[in-house]
């Protein structure tokens, strides 16, 4: 199996957070190839990186393509000042176009990998499901640093809500629907998993409990102005009310249902009665969070 991983990578100022996360993002990203190559040599792993021209300086040494970024918010939002954050597609279809993974695999730069990441993905689509979310773990805000990336891999963290992972068939790309969604606000997450669970025939899962991944602290740089959060929030709506007119009988429990629900402010078809009275009852599955043993100080 050949997998496919696109970054988005930033040429951000040297020493800031972002500098700092996706420093560290590259290095478990180099660390989780090398461990792939000796430990299970049958999964390869290719790096696209789709980046506007200013930013190809900070594209990494083991990047196989990149390039192919033109559009941003800018060209598609009234709002001013508004930041040059690249649409969801617009990186999908450049994976599409400069890899040649059976699968692509999607995170944002200020994601963490475990070594073990790439062959655990792979174990995912060979066994579980056609096609996955992973959520993120969240550690301490300190350190970010490459050269303590042990004492970050060893901690536990807490489970975080947002979906930062996404893997899918290759062959499914082309079927996406992400209208003028961009990345780095929120909702992306519900307009990418729509889209992945309906192309793979509504089979996605999304694993909440891997310590698969990794963030530093929980800062929500995208709280900036209220009205990109909206023109996502729109633009996500849009994109799961023409998927669910193009997809009627999606069945219940699926991603899609859920996430159709949400946006649409529909009661899932997963949410009969029974559910209801499940939730009421206090009777579905929880899964305890662990302590976080390491400090990270």
């Amino acid at each position: 199996m050949k997998l496919t991983h696109v970054l988005n990578p930033v040429a951000a100022k040297p020493g800031s957070n972002l500098a700092r996360c996706q420093a560290v993002c590259f290095e478990s990203i180099r660390r989780a190839m090398a461990y792939t190559r000796a430990v299970c040599p049958k999964v390869e792993v290719e790096v696209v990186c789709a980046v506007y021209a200013e930013d190809e300086p900070a594209v990494p040494e083991f990047c196989a393509a990149k390039g192919g970024l033109e559009r941003s918010l800018v060209d598609v939002c009234q709002v001013r000042p508004a930041r040059k954050l690249p649409l969801v597609g617009d990186i999908y279809r450049v994976a599409l176009e400069r890899g040649t993974g059976d699968a692509v695999i999607y995170t944002n730069v200020d994601i963490g990998l475990q070594p073990f990441f790439y062959e655990l993905v792979a174990h995912l689509l060979q066994t579980q499901c056609p096609a996955l979310g992973i959520t993120r773990r969240n550690i301490a805000e300190e350190p970010i640093d490459p050269a303590q990336m042990c004492l970050m891999m060893s901690q536990v963290g807490e489970r975080f809500q947002g979906m930062d992972t996404f893997v899918c068939p290759r062959s499914h790309i082309r079927e996406f629907d992400l209208g003028e969604v961009v990345i780095g606000l929120p909702t992306v997450e519900y307009a990418v998993l729509g889209n992945i669970d309906a192309a793979c025939g509504f089979g996605c899962k999304l694993f909440k409990h891997l310590h698969a991944n990794f963030h530093h602290g929980n800062e929500q740089v995208w709280r900036v102005d209220q009205r990109f959060c909206d023109f996502n929030d729109a633009q996500t709506t849009g994109v799961l009310t023409r998927l669910k007119a193009r997809h009627p009988g999606f069945p219940p429990h699926c991603l899609f249902d859920w996430f159709q629900a949400k946006f649409l402010k529909q009661r899932p078809r997963a949410k009969g009665l029974k559910g209801r009275v499940m939730d009421l009852l206090g009777l579905r599955k929880r899964h305890p969070e662990p302590f976080d043993i390491v400090s990270g100080e």
